[in-house]
Formats: C-alpha cells, structure tokens, sequence
C-alpha cells in the first residue's frame, strides 16, 4: 500500500485516461519488478507503522461466539387424497410407475416433433437424438424399440 501510494500521483499522471483497476494493474507490475533493495524501504517503513498501530490497539481475543442451535423445522403432514389411497396404484412397483411416465413422456415428445418437424427431412435417428437431448442417454436407450414402433405407428396415422 505504501509503494502504491507513494506511486499512485504518477501513474495518474502517466495515464489520465486509465480506469483505477487498470492503474493498480500497472502498480502491481511496477512492484513486482522493484528489485529488494527498492522495495527494503517500503517494508521497514510498513513494519514500523504496524509497530506503532499495536502499541496503540493492542490485539485482544475475541471472543468466542455461542454457536446458534437452529430450531428443527417439523414436516407438515399432506391429507391424504384419494387417488393416493388407492391400493391397487400403492401397490405397483416405482420402477414400473416411472417407466411408464418417462414412456408416456417420450411418445408425446415425438408426436411434436413429428407435427413440428419436416417429414422429408426427419429420420428416426434424427428423432432419437432429440429426444436424448430432453431425456438423456438412458431413457431413449432402453425405450429404442418402443420409439421406433410409436413413430412407425404415429406415421401411418399421417
């Protein structure tokens, strides 16, 4: 800081046009360049300022602050509709339940590229590739028969 404010009133003088950050830049640079000898100066007369700073304020412990208990926030309990308390639908494995939507998901995606899409230029790769941009990999790996076949289907319906 001492080098930079000793130095500060000619590298605005040097460069008016300069914005502040860009003349730190070039005062970082000018330091970095200084060889020890040039900077000795700088740091005897830094190390005297912090000398005189502690005997004014000496350092004292701060103390140590209580550690905050955050209060556990308790789940609200959700009524129970009753199109979750049907037990035929409980009952069904998850796998099978998010399959059948990621399914669903992925044969309502291609009916709109189809209708989006330019029959002439579209190719069922074309198609799966967009649809592994929206679902990933995984999903339109393991669908890719059901893909061709639905848009096979959606085809003869056009």
């Amino acid at each position: 800081m001492l080098f930079a404010d000793a130095k500060r009133e000619e590298i605005g003088e040097k460069y008016p046009h300069l914005k502040m950050t860009e003349k730190a830049k070039i005062l970082g640079e000018m330091w970095g360049k200084c060889s020890d000898e040039d900077k000795q100066p700088f740091k005897d007369e830094n190390a005297r300022l912090k000398e005189e700073f502690l005997k004014l304020y000496p350092k004292k412990k701060k103390p140590k602050k209580a550690k905050k208990k955050t209060p556990v926030k308790k789940k609200k309990k959700k009524p129970v509709s009753e199109s979750e308390n049907d037990s035929s639908s409980d009952e069904e494995p998850l796998a099978k339940k998010k399959k059948g939507d990621i399914q669903q998901q992925i044969k309502d995606s291609i009916i709109i590229i189809l209708k989006d899409g330019d029959l002439d230029t579209l190719s069922v790769k074309k198609i799966r590739a967009q649809l592994k941009e929206k679902f990933g990999d995984n999903p339109v790996r393991e669908n890719k028969s059901m893909i061709k076949e639905f848009i096979n289907s959606e085809l003869e319906k056009l």
